[in-house]
């Protein structure tokens, strides 16, 4: 019996485990993402996106609303109508009659000339749906900039945190070491003092450091709807995106989003205007109409109408309501055209913050790799020379924390050098998704 038992128990733990493999096995595994991956996904479940293209949608529907004037107005009227007629004939009676009249008429009025406001209005319209569209690819880029922004501070929060847990295992195994140290008399109290000191520290910057990656992960599933996995540095296929800063300031007054919306926003004013204006000029058009009618009374019992007609209209006064319009639509022009000029000064300042950050980090990661060295190099010598004495533990903590110093810089000269690059291209207009096919 014992051993039957102890068959059984045997034979129940290999086939748990064995099911625990193959669990382990088909579960699906967390798929490292791409920075295109994150923001091809964005461009098309971002709902900020999604909202400014169903407004361009709508912007679009604007020259179809506008043409309308250039064609006829055609309009079909029907009427069945069922009257009483009674008439008093004073002393030769009376009549009471009651009849049933039926009858169509078809109306058609093509305008001829509304004083120019018809092209203006295609022209107002046209000129918002390339505003609408330039606003449209504005807010993708701004988007895409802040998706590889968030992206990139991930992967450097999670390398900062990786090596401040590092650290502080260092410093526990190091502390650990100091206490035995010092009770075999080999150090001073003191030194542990310093030890434990160092730990304290790097726990607070542990804590700190995944405070930091926690608010960008949320910042990221808001962005993305999704919650990141396996991100990483992207490489960047250029060491810069254009040749120098002066032609990045030329191409972003060109075809940065923001400008070219402004720009095609102060001629939907200009056009604004001239509709206004259109208001104060002659108006024509042609109309024309055939209606009949049966049973109309006793004595009529079908009738046919046909008309044509040129109508005009030329307004004389609208209680200054046109001219006060006319105001409003060129002080709209005005704040147009500044608004370009505030569009250009940020695009300039954006290219050359970011040219300056893309150079200076640039600088940076390749300081920060000899740094590196230096430093690794320097803590092995005091390592070294602390154990025969020549070195305090105060001295060997110094020298890690420089290692350590000097490999968080790295990381941040890294984050800081690929975000200067996107927003480098978001300035000159050019973060799409081919550009970012890393």
């Amino acid at each position: 019996m014992p051993c039957r038992g102890g068959l059984g128990a045997s034979y129940v733990i290999m086939t748990g485990l064995f099911v625990l493999l193959v669990l382990g096995l088909s579960a699906p595994k967390a798929r490292a993402e791409s920075l295109r991956s994150a923001l091809q996904r964005t461009l098309s479940l971002n709902p900020t996106i999604n909202a400014e293209r169903e407004k361009l949608r709508a912007v679009e529907e604007t020259t179809g609303i506008a043409g309308a004037n250039f064609r006829p107005n055609l309009t079909l009227n029907g009427d069945v109508t069922r009257e009483n007629l009674y008439t008093d004939l004073g002393g030769s009676g009376a009549t009471d009659d009651t009849y049933t009249s039926r009858g169509y008429s078809v109306n058609i009025s093509q305008p001829l000339y509304r004083g120019g406001r018809t092209v203006a209005a295609l022209n107002e319209a046209d000129a918002n749906i390339l505003a609408a569209r330039e606003s449209l690819r504005n807010v993708e880029q701004s988007t895409l900039l802040d998706v590889a922004t968030t992206y990139i501070s991930l992967v450097r929060d999670r390398a900062i945190k990786r090596l401040r847990e590092n650290n502080l295992r260092l410093l526990n195994k190091q502390l650990e070491a100091t206490i035995a140290r010092q009770k075999a008399g080999v150090v001073t109290e003191t030194d542990v003092a310093q030890a434990l000191s160092r730990k304290s520290s790097a726990q607070s910057d542990v804590a700190l450091a995944d405070a930091n990656l926690r608010t960008n992960v949320a910042e990221y599933i808001r962005i993305t709807s999704r919650t990141p996995t396996g991100l990483h540095f992207p490489v960047l296929r250029k060491r810069q995106p254009v040749a120098n800063l002066a032609l990045a300031i030329r191409l972003g007054k060109n075809q940065n989003p923001a400008i070219l919306a402004a720009r095609y926003a102060r001629d939907a004013a200009k056009f604004r205007i001239d509709q206004v204006r259109g208001e104060r000029l002659p108006e024509f058009s042609l109309e024309a109409g055939f209606a009949q009618r049966w049973d109309i009374t006793k004595s009529i019992e079908e009738q046919r109408t046909a008309n044509i007609r040129l109508r005009g209209s030329l307004p004389l006064y609208q209680g200054g309501a046109v001219r006060a319009r006319i105001r409003q639509g060129q002080a709209a022009l005005r704040q147009a055209s500044l608004q370009i000029s505030a569009a250009v000064s940020l695009a300039r300042s954006q290219a050359v913050s970011s040219w300056g950050n893309l150079i200076v980090g640039r600088a940076r990661i390749k300081s920060a790799k000899v740094q590196i060295k230096a430093t690794e190099k320097a803590l092995f010598g005091v390592q070294n020379e602390e154990k025969v004495g020549q070195r305090t533990v105060l001295d060997v903590l110094n020298a890690e924390e420089e290692v350590l110093d000097a490999k968080v810089i790295l990381q941040q000269a890294k984050s800081a050098h690929i975000i200067a690059y996107f927003s480098l291209l978001s300035a000159m207009g050019r973060l799409t998704l081919e550009s970012t096919s890393y």
